[in-house]
């Protein structure tokens, strides 16, 4: 299972989504299932809503909730409980690292380290260190 960072997510509610990214995605899509978090979501929902009213915030949000309920129905993965105890560790080893910390990725990465799914996202270096197999579409 491949969790979609935000970024990848947005790449494919773009009106001309990179055409590697789609490649990738078509490709995987034939032997791996994506899963998204409710974390990307709620980074998304804020940068939609963050926009004026008007048609491009419509049609961002209807793609949006489109792509939620026909691609992901029973796999977009919540911080729950499970991934709150990796997050805290995931956060600690960063910290030891001396590596900067953002708390939304790492959120995401402690349902990615739970769940046992790798990340696909362009911001290799916001998972690193962690054990986690991470994919960038965008060098593949």
């Amino acid at each position: 299972m491949i969790i979609l960072d935000t970024n990848i997510i947005s790449e494919m509610m773009r009106r001309n989504p990179s055409a590697i990214v789609e490649k990738w995605i078509s490709e995987k899509a034939i032997t791996d299932l994506f899963a998204v978090t409710s974390i990307s979501i709620a980074e998304i929902c804020r940068g939609i809503y963050r926009l004026p009213n008007g048609n491009r915030r419509n049609r961002l949000e209807k793609n949006f909730n489109s792509l939620l309920s026909e691609g992901f129905q029973n796999r977009i993965f919540s911080f729950d409980k499970n991934a709150a105890y990796f997050f805290g560790f995931l956060t600690s080893q960063r910290e030891k690292d001396g590596l900067g910390i953002d708390t939304t990725d790492l959120m995401i990465a402690g349902i990615a380290a739970y769940r046992e799914c790798s990340i696909a996202t362009r911001n290799e270096s916001d998972f690193s260190g962690l054990g986690i197999e991470v994919l960038n579409p965008w060098l593949q």
